[in-house]
């Protein structure tokens, strides 16, 4: 790993928060969210990029090129823009699924979690 490099693997939102049921997209582009909300948040910001992994084409397409979307995903599309505004230092990739192993694991023992997997006291 790159110095200067923070690499976040979340997937489908469940590893942090679970959102009920949802489409996998949607669970994508929150999960998508939910990392640029906390490294923008965090003073990583200053002296860190961040790189997000995500294995659902759809998801990557729809936040990178800003393009038309489902109208259920529109809103967080547009806040993912807001909070992306002018940052540089961060990317979204598309990975095939089969080099997604670690964050399909977190994912699948996120599901049933009572609290959120990251607190801040």
């Amino acid at each position: 790993m790159a110095p200067n490099l923070v690499t976040v693997p979340f997937k489908d939102a469940a590893t942090r928060t679970n959102i009920g049921q949802a489409g996998a997209a949607m669970a994508e582009v929150l999960a998508i969210r939910e990392a640029l909300i906390i490294f923008f948040a965090s003073e990583w910001k200053n002296n860190y990029s961040l790189i997000i992994e995500s294995d659902c084409f759809n998801a990557v397409k729809w936040v990178n090129a800003s393009i038309s979307c489902p109208w259920k995903l529109r809103r967080f599309i547009s806040q993912i823009g807001i909070i992306t505004r002018g940052a540089t230092n961060w990317k979204l990739l598309h990975i095939f699924r089969e080099a997604n192993s670690l964050a399909d694991e977190l994912a699948k023992a996120g599901i049933n979690r009572l609290s959120n997997l990251l607190e801040f006291g």
